[in-house]
């Protein structure tokens, strides 16, 4: 990169990371300092490996990454960052090194690749590997000869039985280091054989149209298709469109009315749900992506002025790949100096005239300027968030990663077995049986309906059938009947879809105690918007019983229709109030049952509504 705080470079790679969208983005030779950032790129975040101050001057590490599927290692390495993640669903150590280029480099080379291996050896078990990065190292292969820094990485890929990438059929390109009349091997990508053979390619930008203006060639690497279950899950992810949907619920309408005569079961008809869902996202995902939204000050000026940057730089490069003679070499490579000046000059410019031209609309004194201050301040700063990634377990033993994922479905579903072990009440009052079933079993009319339909958000998240509550509310007049008829039927027969057993679970931090213990979590389960349009049906059910056979006594006030807990309130304090006017002794009692809900045997809790 050779120095990052130009922020010309970092806009380039917005631009780059907006139309290409890697996952991860790693640089070398940042030049930060300690706790130094470059500006944010939205969607990315930054992990950095910065010198400290009153250390040799260059070098520096970093990353930008995508989402959360990435999680630093080993803060305290230097010279190198680790990065933990998947690659087409292998569990993959992913790794950024800066070595020593020098006379004097031999020692501290040596103790980088050491310490490299060591990490390998206790953070890279089990997990396929990825090394890149400004290794200045010579190999015969590429330049002619190998120096020290060259042998030692030699040995290191056997040692570690990893593929030199640059020297295999899947990289395009050779030369990954230029400047005037000289061009090298210096940069490295080193992968383990599982990976390669996923490898789709690696490209190494030779004529210098994506390598930021730097006398470093950029590297990229893409792999093939992820595995099955990744590829559904980023599927479940895509949201359609209000007009995509609008489709949707028309093509389902088509097929429901064509079969006026069909009984639906529940499978049957979501399936249709499903597989129109399915076509629309396979044919959004054929489209075109979203075009990247430029920076306000990116206009055509400078985007020439990128391109006559990209031409100098590809003049230069045919000139010595045809054996011009020297003098008209060095003039090509000033020429792309001059250019890349010019290019940089001219987007810090715009960058200044952009922020007086913001400031001046901030100034402005109308209803939106506040509005767009605070978007502005949002769209520069990044969301703050802490994600915990490992687990104590009872015994003290600390997990992470799948194993921290089987110690939480250990322990969620111990305590489920233990709510399924408890005993049951036995009522045999009949006539309460029956009046309840009455209410329960009545079929759902078109008011109860809307009722319920109103009460789930179209926005909600979908659960695992990835059908959205959007669909659900734009569906037309015959396949929403037949809807409700196939929910009718799981409510009355109690027979339970399968798509309603199944849930997404994410674990909450409750504000308080040991982050490292899961008791310090309440799980929150996603399920399908079908499964939750169902129970509003069944809650409307039970509370109209509820209130109609007075089984709630007066002071029961919440969650009632009508009622409000202020009533609670007021007689409390009437009582508070009383007693001091009195002079009279009031006991009040406040309980808060711990893991209420948690601990609640539905057994029990159904004997008690019979009763």
């Amino acid at each position: 990169m050779q120095g990052g705080r130009n922020r010309l470079k970092w806009e380039e790679i917005g631009e780059q990371l907006g139309t290409e969208s890697s996952t991860v983005y790693g640089v070398a030779e940042t030049h930060l300092r300690d706790e130094e950032e470059p500006p944010h790129i939205p969607g990315y975040s930054w992990v950095s490996c910065n010198r400290r101050a009153g250390e040799r001057k260059g070098g520096g590490l970093g990353a930008l990454v995508k989402g959360q599927d990435w999680e630093r290692e080993r803060e305290d390495c230097r010279e190198h960052l680790w990065l933990k993640g998947r690659v087409t669903g292998l569990n993959t150590l992913l790794g950024f090194a800066y070595l020593k280029t020098g006379s004097d480099s031999r020692e501290e080379n040596s103790q980088h690749f050491a310490c490299i291996s060591k990490d390998i050896r206790e953070i890279g078990l089990n997990q396929e590997i990825i090394i890149m990065g400004d290794m200045n190292a010579h190999i015969e292969e590429f330049d002619g000869f190998t120096d020290t820094t060259g042998k030692m990485l030699e040995d290191f890929c056997d040692a570690l039985d990893l593929v030199l990438v640059n020297a295999q059929v899947k990289c395009e390109g050779k030369i990954t280091w230029e400047r005037n009349n000289s061009h090298s091997t210096i940069d490295y990508c080193l992968m383990s054989h599982k990976l390669y053979d996923r490898l789709e390619s690696m490209e190494i930008d030779e004529e210098g149209t994506k390598s930021l203006g730097s006398d470093h060639k950029r590297i990229k690497i893409k792999f093939g298709t992820s595995e099955p279950e990744q590829a559904q899950e980023r599927a479940g992810k895509q949201k359609l469109s209000e007009e995509q949907i609008q489709k949707v619920s028309k093509s389902i309408e088509n097929i429901v009315s064509k079969q006026p005569e069909k009984e639906w079961t529940y499978e049957d008809l979501i399936g249709i749900f499903k597989r129109e869902l399915e076509k629309h996202r396979i044919k959004q995902r054929g489209k075109q992506k979203q075009k990247h939204k430029p920076k306000s000050w990116w206009d055509k000026e400078v985007k020439a002025a990128i391109l006559r940057r990209q031409e100098a730089s590809r003049e230069h490069r045919w000139a010595k790949k045809r054996g011009a003679l020297p003098a008209e070499v060095t003039s090509k490579w000033e020429r792309f100096q001059e250019r890349k000046r010019e290019a940089s000059a001219l987007i810090q410019a715009k960058i200044g005239r952009a922020g007086v031209q913001w400031m001046m609309e901030i100034n402005k004194k109308d209803k939106n300027a506040a509005k767009r201050f605070w978007e502005h301040i949002k769209a520069q700063g990044r969301k703050t968030e802490d994600f915990q990634h490992s687990l104590t377990t009872q015994e003290g033993r600390r997990v992470q990663g799948e194993e921290a994922q089987e110690y939480i479905r250990q322990t969620i579903e111990k305590a489920f077995s233990q709510l399924e072990q408890r005993g049951t009440v036995d009522n045999t009052d009949s006539s309460t049986i029956e009046e309840e079933q009455n209410y329960i079993t009545m079929e759902t009319n078109t008011r109860e309906w809307d009722k319920a339909e109103s009460k789930v958000p179209a926005g909600t998240a979908t659960g695992p059938d990835n059908i959205p509550m959007e669909l659900i509310k734009t569906l037309g007049k015959t396949s929403k009947l037949k809807l409700r008829q196939v929910i009718n039927q799981a409510i009355m027969k109690g027979e339970v879809p399968n798509d309603w057993k199944l849930s997404r679970m994410r674990l909450i931090y409750k504000g308080k105690g040991n982050k490292d213990s899961i008791k310090s979590y309440r799980p929150i389960t996603v399920t399908s918007v079908l499964y939750r349009l169902a129970m509003q049906i069944v809650k409307q059910k039970m509370q109209e019983w509820a209130e109609d056979t007075q089984i709630l006594g007066e002071l029961q006030n919440g969650f009632r229709r009508d009622r409000r807990l202020e009533d609670n309130l007021f007689v409390t304090t009437q009582c508070i109030e009383i007693a001091i006017k009195n002079q009279t002794p009031l006991w009040l009692t406040y309980l808060d049952i711990k893991g209420a809900y948690d601990n609640m045997s539905q057994e029990k809790l159904w004997g008690q509504l019979k009763e």
